[in-house]
């Protein structure tokens, strides 16, 4: 588990500077989370606008996954250490961020198309689907377009399953 004086020391900032900003080093990653979140927020927006004006339920989750492949790719040096078997407190942040994210993507955006099952157990069948795919892909060294080729079908095929009715 990395300490204040390691964030202190790789940053080349004093611990002064650093509590002069920030509580603790939740608080750095909670604002540096919502950095992030706030990128892809707009990634996303920008990929709807350009791809799915209709917002159609199949296409806005297909840009949903872009935006996050899109962060994560950008971002790998950090977003490795948000893996199982990194840092667990950053794995289960990241992923709970995801997930309360792909949860309010669900509720907003299945207002025809509603899901089988609740809204909680679906966006975690799909963020653990999607999450499994993606790092076994990165795991396995398959370039980032392949991986996002290869995420949209197993994505499509999770939405044509009649997890959505």
């Amino acid at each position: 588990c990395i300490t204040v004086a390691e964030i202190c020391r790789k940053a080349d900032v004093s611990r002064m500077t650093f509590y002069s900003h920030y509580d603790d080093k939740y608080e750095l990653l909670d604002d540096y989370f919502k950095d992030m979140l706030d990128t892809a927020t707009s990634d996303f927006d920008t990929l709807q606008k350009a791809n799915n004006p209709e917002e159609l339920l199949e296409s806005s989750y297909c840009n949903l996954l872009d935006a996050i492949l899109n962060l994560y790719y950008s971002h790998l040096d950090f977003f490795r250490h948000t893996e199982r078997e990194g840092d667990r407190y950053l794995y289960w942040y990241y992923y709970s961020q995801v997930l309360e994210k792909i949860e309010k993507f669900t509720i907003k955006y299945c207002t025809f198309k509603k899901p089988l099952f609740s809204t909680e157990k679906t966006s975690a069948l799909l963020c653990n689907a999607l999450w499994g795919y993606i790092h076994t892909s990165r795991n396995s060294h398959e370039p980032l377009e392949a991986t996002r080729k290869g995420a949209k079908e197993a994505l499509r095929v999770l939405l044509a399953s009649g997890l959505f009715v």
